[in-house]
């Protein structure tokens, strides 16, 4: 049963809100438990490692979040934009502090329906970080990124849990009872609190299909440990318009 009524865009946006502090997300990759960072640090060097960054470069994060990935990106103008102002308002400040040169557009916005401000640039890099399976509507999502990336677009990166196995090991650790030990005040199930969707290779493919191709898949901490997934994306062009007989004719 979904937590939230996903018909109502200001309830989720309020549900959004809860966890963000609930998950204490602006500061979740300084995480306590060591294990977490460790992947989560994992995770971000194999999204930046894809990017095709230069001082010129224009780096889109959808769903910014409090900017601790795009920080990290090397070089180039940082733009983002996420559901929640306060995380975006985080972002620009950090921005400020460390690249005030670098900073782009940052704005609040639905990963389901860009902002138009976003709509109108074109970016070099676009990546998505653990977004996906938090909205809706996925593959709406994937719709917006499609019109996005065109022949300037560089990279295209998305990263997403691996719920099944991840739900394996909690399984297994709540089966020894010590999962609450190890990470208290981690969900059991995070498709019972937080996440609205169960991401796993195949259901990425179902949400790029006709829309992207699946160029390289990364498995983190490790390929043969896939907790979490990174995807690197290859657009695929839309079919031109058919041509009518009338119009071949004339």
């Amino acid at each position: 049963m979904n937590p939230v009524d996903l018909n109502n865009p200001e309830a989720v946006k309020a549900w959004n809100e809860t966890m963000i502090d609930k998950y204490n997300l602006v500061n979740y990759f300084d995480h306590p438990i060591y294990i977490i960072r460790l992947i989560e640090n994992i995770r971000i060097k194999k999204i930046i490692a894809e990017l095709q960054t230069d001082s010129i470069s224009d780096t889109l994060e959808v769903g910014c979040g409090a900017g601790q990935i795009l920080l990290r990106v090397p070089q180039g103008r940082l733009h983002g934009f996420d559901l929640s102002g306060r995380m975006v308002e985080l972002s620009r400040q950090k921005i400020l502090q460390h690249f005030p040169e670098r900073l782009g557009t940052l704005i609040t916005g639905d990963a389901e329906a860009w902002p138009n401000e976003i709509k109108e640039k074109k970016f070099t890099n676009i990546f998505c970080s653990e977004v996906l399976e938090h909205v809706p509507n996925p593959r709406r999502l994937m719709e917006e990124l499609h019109q996005a990336t065109d022949e300037t677009t560089r990279a295209v990166v998305i990263s997403t849990p691996n719920e099944p196995l991840i739900n394996k090991f909690k399984k297994i650790l709540i089966t020894l009872r010590i999962f609450k030990w190890l990470f208290p005040n981690i969900a059991t199930d995070m498709t019972e609190e937080w996440h609205l969707s169960s991401f796993d290779i195949p259901l990425m493919q179902k949400m790029s299909q006709g829309l992207f191709s699946i160029k390289k898949i990364q498995g983190v901490p490790f390929d043969w440990l896939p907790l979490r997934y990174v995807f690197t994306l290859k657009k695929i062009p839309a079919p031109p318009p058919e041509t009518s007989i009338w119009s071949a004719k004339n």
